[in-house]
Formats: C-alpha cells, structure tokens, sequence
C-alpha cells in the first residue's frame, strides 16, 4: 500500500507541475520550471498521497471494524476522499488552464475540441478496462470466502 500511496502522489504532483511548467506552447512548446510549477507539484503530490492513505488505509480498515460508531467515522473519512478528490481535480484542471494560456483565440477552439476527443477516448478506454477486469476477476471468490475454501 505504502508504494502506491507514494507512487500516485509523486506521478500526480509531476503531472500537475509538468503542467504548470508549460510557457508556450505555439509556434514551439517552452517549457521554464518556476516557483508556481514547484509549488504545484508539491502540493499536488502531499493532497494525493493523503488522499490515498485516507481511502486505502483507513476506510478499509473501518470496514473490519463493526462498531456503532464507526459509521460517523466512515462518513467522515468518506467527506475528506471527495475534498482531496475535488480538490486534485481543480488542480489539474487549473495547470491545463494554466498550459493553455499562451495559445491564439483563432487555435483555442481547436485545441479545446481536441482535448474533448482525447477526454472522451480516455474515458472510453478507462470503462472498458474496468469491465474487463470485471469479467476476469468474475470468477475469484470474494475475500471474505477465500479463506472459508482453504479451510
């Protein structure tokens, strides 16, 4: 868990400061890292590994517990994964918006649809891939009855 926590932090937070390293992109792609770009990777990188310890760590470990209190807890655990998710999501929205700036107003709509197109296929790919592993993994007892087959 520890990998993928660290893992995902440090990919998103270059992603997100990859982005605001961008200066220009037309007539040739610029790129100058700054305090903005360093800033941003940094951050990005601690709200997404918090992000990731708080869901793999900690409402999976609520769900072993049974405990009338823990549905407070859970719930409140499941507040903090949408703030770190809205909130990563802004970001890198705000670092494409950030890559944007340096193109004309008459090339901005090309780019935008373009944008959409790849967004669009990205999401396509994303569904398909989770009902493959759907189907693949159909066949696996849950967790829970694993055990009870050893036994």
């Amino acid at each position: 868990m520890r990998m993928v926590e660290f893992s995902t932090g440090v990919s998103l937070g270059l992603m997100t400061g990859f982005l605001f390293s961008i200066q220009r992109v037309n007539p040739r792609i610029e790129f100058a890292v700054t305090g903005w770009s360093v800033a941003a990777c940094v951050m990005s990188g601690i709200l997404c590994w918090m992000a990731c310890h708080l869901f793999f760590r900690r409402l999976l470990a609520l769900d072993e517990i049974e405990n009338p209190g823990g549905l407070n807890k859970k719930k409140l655990l499941f507040r903090w994964v949408i703030f770190f998710s809205i909130a990563l999501i802004l970001e890198s929205l705000l670092g494409v918006i950030h890559g944007l700036k340096g193109i004309e107003s008459g090339k901005l709509g090309e780019v935008l649809q373009g944008m959409g197109a790849a967004f669009f296929v990205l999401t396509i790919a994303g569904f398909v891939l989770w009902k493959l592993t759907r189907f693949v993994e159909s066949d696996t007892p849950p967790p829970h009855l694993r055990d009870k087959e050893n036994e």
